[in-house]
C-alpha cells in the first residue's frame, strides 16, 4: 500500500493484492488528512505501508503514540517503508503504467500520426518518414478505465509499482521463472464516495471494529501476508463468525467499515435478510450456508493456475483445499510426494501406457543383471545391478575393488565406462544402449506427457477465468448477506424504517455490542450511569445494598458472632456425637433461626 499527500492536504493512495495480481487506485481525497490514512489503513489492512518523506507524519503518528525507539515500529500491524518523494512523481508513474502489460493488449491496433511541422494534407510525404507512436493511444486507452486526473493517486501507483520490482529483483535470480510474480494483471479504482466516512476514533469507540494483539506470540507483529491481528469484542466480531468464505469475511468488514449511504442499496439489503428471516425459508437458508462452508476464494486459486501448479506461494495447497482437487486430472497426493505434477490414472490412453512399462522396468532390469552376472566369472564374486537414470538412461553397475578401480570392466567386450560414484563404477555395453534406443529416456516422457496435458486443462479452465472469478465474487457478496440475516436472527434484530429526513427515533433499543452480557450488568450499568449523569456519589450508590442484601448480611454476622462467643473448652475431653453437634449448631443458628420464623 503506498500513500501520500500533496497540496491542501490532498490525500493519494495505491494498494497491491498478490493473490489478485490487481492494482485499486484511489480517487483523490480533498482535504483528507490523518482521518483519511487511518481509514484507508483500516480498510485495507497493509502488510507494508510506502510514503513519501513529505507524508512520513501522517503514517508515523501511530508509531509516536506506541512509543519511541529502534523496536517501535515492530508494534504497528504493518512496515512502514519511507521513499523519497521522486518516486511519487505522476509523470514517471503515468509511464509505468503505460508500460504494464494489461495496458498493451487492447491497443495493439491504435496509433497515433505525428506530423512535423509545416505538413498538410496536400503533402505527398511517405508514413514511415513521419513516424508513428503507440505511446499516446496507450496513455488514451489507460484513461479509459483510469481517472488520470488523480495525481495524488497515481504517482502512488507508480511508487508501488516501484516496490514491486524492486521486490521481485531481490527475491528471485535472474535466471529464475519470475516473469509472473508480483506482476499487474488489472488495475481498479475505487472510491469513497457514496459511503459514510467513519474515522479510527469513531470505529473504536463504537465498538464497529475493534483489534488486538493475536494471542499467539510467534503470529504478533506484521508479516508477510498478514497484520498479526485477530478482531475483538465488537459488532463486527458479532457477525465475523457467521461468514465462512474468505471473500465474504472480506466483504462483511467492508460493509461495516464502509457502511453505504445510498438508501436504494440500504432497502435492497433490508429486504434480502427480511425473506431470509421469514421462517419458511430458514431450511433454504441452512441449506445455502452448509453449501457456502465448502466454497473457497477462488481468485488466488486462478492466479496460482496461471502461474503453474508448483508455483507461487501457494503451490499445490491452492489446488487441495478447493473443489480442483476432484475436478483436475491432477494426482493431488502423488504431486506431492513426488514434489512434481503428477497425473491421475484414465486421462491419457498414451501416459497410462508409459507408465506401466516403467513401474514393469524393475522385471525387466532384474532378468538383465542376471544375464550379465552369467558371463562374469564366478571366482570374482561381485553383485551386478542394471539401473536407470533419468537424463542418463540404462547403466550396469559394478562395485569398485580395494584399488579403487571397477571389479569388473567388461574385459572383451566394449564396455564403456560413463561415470563413477563412491563405491561402484557405471558402464553401459550392447545392450544398455539398445534399452536407451528403444525404450528411451521413460521417465522425462512420462514428465512431459504430464506437463502437456495439465497445460492444455489449465488453459482451457482460464477461458472462463474472468467468469470463475466474478462467481467466487458472487458466492462472497451472498456470504455477507446471509451472515448478516444470520445475525439479525441470532440477536433478535428488527428492521428500521428507513427515511430521508432528518430525523432518527428509537423505540426500545439497545446496543448491539450488548449481545451476549447479562440484562442484570446491563441494568446496573446504566443506572450507574444515571446516577453520574446527575452528580451523585457513585461510592456510596455502589455501595448501597438492597433490603434483603442488609438482611442477609445481619444474619451472617449474628451467626459470626455466635461462633466467636461459643465456648469450645468445655467439651474438651467429651465423646464427640452426633447430638452433640446438633447442640453446637444449634447454639450458633438461634439468631437466624429465630428471625427466620
Amino acid at each position: 500500500m503506498a500513500i501520500d499527500i500533496k497540496e491542501r492536504g490532498t490525500v493519494g493512495c495505491c494498494y497491491y493484492i498478490a493473490q489478485e495480481e490487481k492494482l485499486y487506485i484511489l480517487g483523490d481525497i480533498r482535504s483528507g488528512g490523518t482521518e483519511a490514512v487511518e481509514t484507508l489503513k483500516l480498510e485495507v489492512k497493509p502488510t507494508v505501508v510506502l510514503t513519501s518523506t513529505r507524508a512520513e507524519h501522517l503514517i508515523t503518528s501511530g508509531q509516536q503514540e506506541l512509543g519511541e525507539g529502534d523496536d517501535a515500529q515492530f508494534h504497528l500491524p504493518y512496515q512502514v517503508d519511507i521513499r523519497p518523494s521522486q518516486e511519487f512523481s505522476y509523470t514517471s508513474a503515468k509511464n509505468k503504467l503505460v508500460a504494464l502489460e494489461m495496458s498493451s493488449e487492447h491497443n495493439e491496433h491504435i496509433q497515433f500520426l505525428v506530423p512535423g511541422d509545416g505538413l498538410t494534407c496536400d503533402d505527398q510525404v511517405d508514413t514511415e518518414d513521419v513516424g508513428f507512436t503507440a505511446h499516446e493511444g496507450k496513455i488514451l486507452h489507460l484513461a479509459g478505465f483510469i481517472d488520470m486526473e488523480n495525481t495524488a493517486s497515481v504517482g502512488c501507483a507508480g511508487a508501488l509499482l516501484t516496490y514491486l520490482q524492486r521486490k521481485r529483483a531481490t527475491e528471485y535470480l535472474p535466471n529464475d521463472d519470475s516473469i509472473h510474480a508480483f506482476r499487474a494483471r488489472s488495475m481498479e479504482m475505487f472510491t469513497l464516495q457514496g459511503t459514510m466516512f467513519i474515522n479510527a476514533d469513531t470505529l473504536s469507540s463504537l465498538k464497529i471494529l475493534q483489534s488486538e494483539s493475536h494471542p499467539n506470540a510467534f503470529n504478533q507483529g506484521p508479516g508477510r501476508i498478514s497484520s498479526g491481528s485477530k478482531e475483538s469484542l465488537s459488532i463486527y466480531g458479532l457477525f465475523h463468525h457467521l461468514a465462512h468464505t474468505p471473500q465474504g469475511k472480506a466483504r462483511l468488514r467492508q460493509h461495516f467499515l464502509r457502511p453505504s449511504v445510498n438508501l436504494k442499496v440500504i432497502r435492497e439489503r433490508h429486504d434480502f435478510i427480511s425473506v431470509f428471516l421469514r421462517p419458511d425459508n430458514v431450511p433454504a437458508l441452512e441449506k445455502m450456508v452448509a453449501g457456502l462452508k465448502q466454497v473457497k476464494n477462488l481468485r488466488p486459486v486462478m492466479i496460482n493456475l496461471r502461474k503453474g501448479v508448483s508455483t507461487g506461494s501457494g503451490k499445490i495447497t491452492g489446488f487441495k483445499t478447493t473443489v480442483w482437487g476432484t475436478l483436475l486430472a491432477v494426482d493431488i497426493d502423488s504431486s506431492e510426494e513426488q514434489h512434481r505434477t503428477v497425473v491421475k490414472p484414465g486421462i491419457d490412453q498414451e501416459l497410462d501406457m508409459l507408465k506401466d512399462r516403467y513401474n514393469g522396468l524393475d522385471s525387466l532390469l532384474k532378468q538383465v543383471a542376471i544375464d550379465i552376472a552369467a558371463l562374469i566369472p564366478e571366482d570374482l564374486d561381485i553383485d551386478i545391478n542394471v539401473i536407470y537414470f533419468p537424463q542418463l538412461g540404462f547403466n550396469i553397475a559394478i562395485p569398485l575393488d580395494q584399488t579403487g578401480r571397477a571389479a569388473y570392466d567388461g574385459d572383451d567386450e566394449a564396455w564403456e565406462l560413463m561415470f563413477v560414484t563412491e563405491n561402484r563404477a557405471y558402464f553401459k555395453d550392447f545392450r544398455m544402449r539398445e534399452m536407451d534406443d528403444k525404450l528411451g529416456d521413460m521417465y522425462g516422457l512420462i514428465c512431459d506427457k504430464e506437463i502437456e496435458i495439465v497445460y492444455e486443462l489449465a488453459q482451457k479452465v482460464l477461458q472462463y477465468e474472468e467468469i470463475i472469478a466474478e462467481a467466487s465474487d458472487i458466492c462472497g457478496e451472498l456470504d455477507s448477506l446471509l451472515a448478516m440475516a444470520q445475525g439479525a436472527s441470532l440477536y433478535k434484530l428488527v428492521r428500521p424504517e428507513m427515511t430521508e429526513e432528518n430525523v432518527i427515533r428509537i423505540k426500545g433499543g439497545r446496543c448491539a455490542g450488548m449481545n451476549g452480557i447479562d440484562q442484570a450488568i446491563i441494568a446496573r450499568a446504566n443506572e450507574i450511569a444515571v446516577l453520574s449523569s446527575r452528580g451523585e456519589n457513585l461510592v456510596a450508590a455502589c455501595a448501597k445494598m438492597s433490603a434483603e442484601e442488609t438482611e442477609a448480611l445481619e444474619e451472617a454476622e449474628a451467626i459470626a458472632r455466635n461462633f466467636l462467643e461459643l465456648d469450645l473448652s468445655k467439651t474438651a475431653g467429651l465423646k464427640v456425637t452426633a447430638k452433640r453437634i446438633r447442640d453446637i449448631l444449634d447454639a450458633i443458628l438461634e439468631p437466624a433461626t429465630s428471625s427466620s420464623c
